[in-house]
């Protein structure tokens, strides 16, 4: 949180009151990345490769002391048009707040060419040799007749609430001791995420490596790849993000006849056994085995498609990872395909993981007869059906899914049909929950909304409010009024803003201190915001004049 200068009675010398302004939301960069071209001539684009609308935020400089009071250039606040244009040597070029690349060059465009301009409804058109930026919208325009022939690269700031769903921020990647490391990128060995892999394929059958690799991506680029992941027993594979970087996977419609999902599959082991034999020879077949195959996902941004999982794997790891809702997304952020699932689980085996992650629906296809069903841990993340009356969790034509749910810190946008809960704690499920086996399992410290079946619940909402009007003697009317009111409230519903998911100024405050150590409910939990205000109040009562009115401005 950071303060701003106070505000004070105009021409008096007692001060009416002090608000100190705090910016919830936090700027997120992304550096050199391909921007996304928006039309046929090449000459419209937006700073997203999503091709949504994204408001830049500015990069903050750091304070000379703490005595000194924020300003504008101190904190991630919204680049206007006109502070952008009176400012643009300030906030345009390398190491700024953002800059734009075209066909290759080595130095970024110059300030002279950049014009600040409105580009709702794309109706501006600059001059030959322009170059047009709406920082409001995050949209840039080309000269008609000097549109890039070779592309378009930016680097610019946007805002978010946490380190969720992938960037550039630390992630602390997972050690992968004694694995064989694939780097992908420009000026590396290999360009493609697939020559890597055939690589490690290569590699394994001539004894080279053994069954764990690492394909790291080395730049905030865009591999838009055909990608499909055949795993042996024993194997090991890990597709992540480098520090530093946020690559996007770009999953496009390659084929009219069979679908193009990023594709993890096992053979069963009887099936690689024999494969080994007739190709790799004795020592690489028992090189090979070793139990079911892990795949992880991390750092990486994955659109056009979802991920399919199928076979016996043993485990499929998804952390710090976005797998957009809705595949991908229209200029205002609305899902481009809301029905479809961000993960498909087909008849596999796979313990499946999701850590500091944003997806959406999981459809898990299984036998329901033969198997047990498949674990499923999510912590500290979202799950977005793009709408709370689809499905967030189930099978195919909204069946129970063959699974058990454990959740921690989790927002859920939907509904979850499912076999079991095991545990739900500090969650929002803003969806009706509908298990098959309520006698097993818990839900604590959570939201859950009236209509739902569940496993026991404990000290949840709106069980809390509802139980104490009726203590109180009210009606049920009271009660519906009571649970409508703690209903929880969003700043926005829709992936690609910057205050998705974040609970509104006015949620209330059972969900917003609703958590077992008093934090908020949902996947910004570890924020730790309601105690952070606290402690701000606290100092703002202690330093502020006598008889003076101090408040707490949210400015995002």
């Amino acid at each position: 949180m950071r303060r701003a200068a106070s505000r004070r009675r105009p021409g008096g010398r007692t001060p009416a009151g002090v608000g100190v302004f705090v910016w919830r939301l936090k700027p997120y960069s992304v550096t050199r990345g391909p921007a996304y071209c928006v039309d046929r001539a090449r000459n419209l684009y937006t700073f997203s490769i999503l091709g949504n609308d994204t408001p830049l935020v500015t990069r903050p400089e750091p304070e000379p002391s703490a005595a000194h009071t924020a300003t504008v250039d101190n904190v991630p606040g919204y680049v206007g048009r006109r502070l952008l244009a009176d400012r643009l040597a300030d906030y345009y070029g390398p190491g700024r707040s953002l800059a734009i690349w075209r066909d290759g060059d080595g130095e970024p465009v110059p300030p002279a060419d950049v014009v600040v301009a409105d580009l709702s409804g794309w109706t501006y058109r600059p001059r030959r040799g322009q170059v047009a930026v709406d920082p409001v919208l995050g949209r840039i325009a080309f000269g008609a007749r000097s549109a890039p022939r070779r592309g378009v690269w930016v680097t610019y700031h946007h805002a978010f609430s946490d380190d969720t769903g992938g960037g550039e921020y630390p992630r602390e990647p997972a050690p992968a001791p004694g694995a064989a490391l694939y780097r992908v990128g420009p000026g590396r060995r290999h360009e493609r995420i697939t020559d890597a892999y055939e690589q490690w394929r290569r590699d394994k059958a001539e004894g080279r490596a053994g069954g764990e690799a690492v394909i790291e991506l080395t730049h905030s680029g865009a591999h838009q790849e055909q990608l499909d992941f055949d795993l042996e027993p024993g194997d090991h594979l890990r597709l992540r993000a480098a520090e530093g970087t946020r690559p996007v996977l770009r999953l496009l419609d390659w084929y009219s006849n069979r679908p193009d999902a990023l594709n993890v599959r096992a053979a069963h082991e009887e099936h690689a056994d024999r494969a080994g034999r007739a190709g790799r020879g004795e020592h690489a077949d028992r090189a090979g085995r070793g139990g079911a195959p892990r795949f992880v996902l991390d750092g990486l941004l994955v659109c056009g498609r979802g991920v399919n999982v199928t076979g016996p794997v043993g485990s499929v790891t998804v952390r710090h990872c976005t797998l957009v809702p809705g595949w991908s997304l229209e200029p205002e952020c609305e899902p481009l395909s809301p029905d479809e699932p961000s993960l498909v689980l087909d008849r596999t085996s796979a313990c499946v993981r999701i850590e500091r992650s944003i997806l959406g629906t999981i459809r898990v296809v299984g036998d329901e007869v033969g198997t047990d069903p498949l674990e499923i841990h999510i912590t500290d993340s979202v799950l977005d059906a793009t709408g709370p009356d689809r499905e967030a969790l189930s099978a195919p034509d909204c069946r129970h899914a063959h699974a058990v749910l454990h959740a921690r810190r989790t927002t859920v946008v939907g509904e979850v049909h499912t076999h079991a809960v095991a545990v739900g704690e500090n969650c929002v499920f803003d969806g009706r929950v509908h298990v098959a086996r309520r006698g097993t399992g818990c839900l604590r410290f959570s939201y859950v909304p009236p209509g739902s079946r569940t496993p026991r619940r404990h000290h949840c909402q709106p069980d809390l409010v509802r139980e104490a009007v009726r203590e109180a003697g009210g009606t049920a009317e009271d009660e519906e009024l009571e649970s409508a009111r703690v209903r929880p409230r969003f700043t926005s519903t829709r992936y690609g803003t910057p205050a998705y998911v974040q609970l509104a100024a006015d949620c209330a405050a059972e969900i917003v201190r609703g958590a077992e150590d008093g934090s908020e409910l949902g996947a910004f939990h570890e924020l730790f915001q309601p105690q952070r205000q606290d402690n701000l109040s606290a100092r703002i009562e202690e330093f502020v004049p006598a008889g003076t009115d101090a408040g707490i401005v949210h400015v995002t």
